[in-house]
């Protein structure tokens, strides 16, 4: 339990830093409502903002958002309806005193399915959010690039305190 506020104080912090990064960059750009960049689910939206105002980057740092928090709920879903049935046939299995088969276990496919979605999802994501960053540095720092670059993809979770460095 400990380990878990632990890692949501983290979290908290690092949104926060990048945040205040996009935020100063988005003032710098005069984008309209830069307080915005604050609240969590716009975040991305902003992100893209500021990397490029004409492209669809935004849109698509929005949408994958989205998607890798609905197919991270609806794995969670499957996955615990799934364990439950599996579980109840295992009871089965133990007071009958036979073995399980495969067969059984066929309530596993919707997580696994939504598992590959979700992961999909998300690499996607922190893919677009890595190529929204070089858009940044590359305009912001353009020397130091490279180095920002392997740094954020290497130390990913850290990408929000280069975003505020390069604001």
């Amino acid at each position: 339990m400990i380990v878990l506020i632990i890692l949501l104080i983290v979290k908290s912090l690092l949104f926060i830093l990048e945040a205040i990064g996009i935020f100063k960059l988005a003032k710098k750009k005069e984008i309209k409502l830069p307080v915005l960049c604050f609240v969590p689910f716009i975040t991305p939206y902003y992100l893209g903002l500021v990397a490029e105002k004409k492209k669809n980057l935004k849109v698509w740092l929005i949408i994958l958002f989205f998607l890798t928090l609905l197919t991270t709920a609806v794995l969670a879903v499957f996955g615990f309806i799934s364990a439950n049935e599996i579980i109840q046939n295992a009871k089965i299995c133990i007071v009958s005193d036979t073995k399980m088969t495969l067969d059984m276990f066929s309530s596993a496919i919707y997580p696994i399915i939504f598992y590959f979605v979700s992961l999909f999802a998300a690499i996607s994501y922190k893919i677009l959010r890595l190529a929204a960053f070089w858009k940044i540095v590359s305009k912001e720092n353009p020397k130091k690039t490279g180095l920002y670059m392997i740094l954020s993809a290497v130390l990913y979770p850290l990408m929000p305190i280069f975003i505020l460095i390069n604001s």
